[in-house]
């Protein structure tokens, strides 16, 4: 089941998912150049942790961050190389969506899935610290409010890429067999294709119904979909209806 099929409720999926791209690579790559910046001047590093350590009570993390303190170059090194193939797998995404080739954009799925969670994980923590050593209420709630939302609106991202990957498996579906199979396709979505029931006279495969071109409007975008899956389309139509 597609779990959405217009990013920011107007745009298609596709679409979107070339602005998650864009966004994702803005963050990575700065916090790639960061990494490398850290790595060279690790005694900034090294001076960070000691006022945090001096200045905040880090409870349950105090071991953790001493051991980062000491040492803070393998901890950097990970980063660096996890983030350097991060940003191959998004350069791969991109050219996945505008190619309409899925094993491309797995990658992207898997790496950012990883990210999220260990996003997740740091704003947890961080919490727990904020309230350790922030006895305002008022900025808790702030910072809980505003890294929730941040952190809910990243992992909508993520599933802009995934909606796209499980809408294109499903005009596959279509393509293929020329006929809906209950469940797997959500028959209110894909009406205009007018897609037989099983049992009735299918379409032939390279007969599919097409629609005109040229007739783009804003009721146009809304209603079709917003996409047109064909890998040899320039990305000037990235907002045409699919034509199978």
């Amino acid at each position: 089941m597609v779990v959405m099929y217009t990013f920011a409720f107007w745009f298609s999926t596709r679409f979107g998912s070339l602005v998650v791209a864009g966004i994702t690579m803005f963050q990575s790559f700065s916090l790639l150049i960061a990494c490398c910046i850290w790595v060279r001047d690790q005694n900034s590093v090294k001076n960070q942790f000691d006022e945090w350590l001096n200045t905040n009570e880090m409870i349950f993390m105090k071991n953790t961050l001493e051991d980062i303190r000491t040492d803070p170059e393998p901890y950097l090194t990970c980063f660096i190389i996890y983030l350097s193939a991060h940003c191959f797998s998004i350069i791969l995404l991109a050219c996945g969506v505008l190619k309409v080739v899925l094993c491309m954009v797995y990658p992207f799925l898997a790496m950012e899935l990883a990210r999220l969670v260990f996003i997740t994980i740091y704003f947890i923590v961080a919490m727990l610290l904020v309230k350790e050593n922030v006895k305002n209420l008022g900025f808790l709630i702030a910072c809980c409010c505003g890294g929730g939302f941040l952190l809910l609106f990243l992992y909508y991202l993520w599933f802009c890429v995934l909606s796209f990957v499980q809408i294109v498996k499903e005009l596959e579906i279509v393509k293929l067999l020329g006929h809906h199979q209950g469940a797997r396709l959500n028959t209110k979505e894909y009406k205009h294709f007018h897609v037989p029931e099983i049992g009735s006279e299918y379409y032939q495969r390279d007969r599919f119904p097409q629609h005109n071109p040229y007739k783009f409007s804003r009721k146009y975008v809304n209603d079709r979909f917003t996409a047109k899956f064909d890998g040899d389309v320039p990305f000037t139509t990235v907002l045409a209806r699919p034509a199978f």
